[in-house]
């Protein structure tokens, strides 16, 4: 049989414990809010997982601690990986900016990896496309520092410009 609660007008519905609450179910589980509305999964009085009243969505760890999304079976003993996207657009209108960044500049960043894989066997390549399709191309930049520090620049032509650190030499090995 089913179970609603519901209320009308403005009134709140509230479910809170001092032990744990779990929702389970054989079929799907859903949470939602009306649109235009916020929703959010927090961990005491910090949001965990967000979506705004605009649709964006935030997920955030606590200060310290690791994110960490996984596309396979992290309880399996062996498990294949699935396909990963992060993606700023679908590509067939104008993309937003994606930005990759180990630390907030202000005081250490961490070290930041782009890999193929750990595989002992084969692992794939490593692609990176400034213009995916027929559309316009953009420059690609490798850049260390913020004040002339850009390394390897292809412009969007497909010049290439190496540009070594001042005092500093560089080697292209064939």
């Amino acid at each position: 049989e089913s179970a609603t609660v519901t209320t009308a007008g403005a009134g709140n519905i509230v479910l809170s414990s001092t032990n744990d609450v779990f929702v389970s179910a054989s079929g799907a589980v859903s949470v939602s809010s009306a649109s235009g509305q916020a929703l959010s999964l927090n961990q005491g009085s910090d949001s965990r997982v967000s979506w705004d009243s605009s649709g964006a969505v935030t997920v955030a760890s606590e200060s310290g601690q690791a994110l960490t999304l996984n596309a396979f079976d992290a309880s399996a003993s062996t498990a294949t990986g699935g396909a990963m996207r992060l993606s700023a657009g679908d590509g067939t209108s104008t993309g937003g900016a994606m930005s990759l960044s180990a630390g907030d500049g202000s005081t250490t960043g961490g070290a930041l990896t782009l890999a193929s894989g750990g595989g002992s066997s084969t692992n794939g390549a490593v692609v990176i496309d400034s213009a995916v399709g027929s559309g316009t191309k953009g420059a690609f930049t490798v850049r260390q520092g913020t004040s002339g520090g850009d390394r390897i620049v292809v412009d969007a032509n497909g010049a290439v410009d190496v540009t070594p650190a001042n005092g500093e030499s560089a080697t292209v090995t064939t």
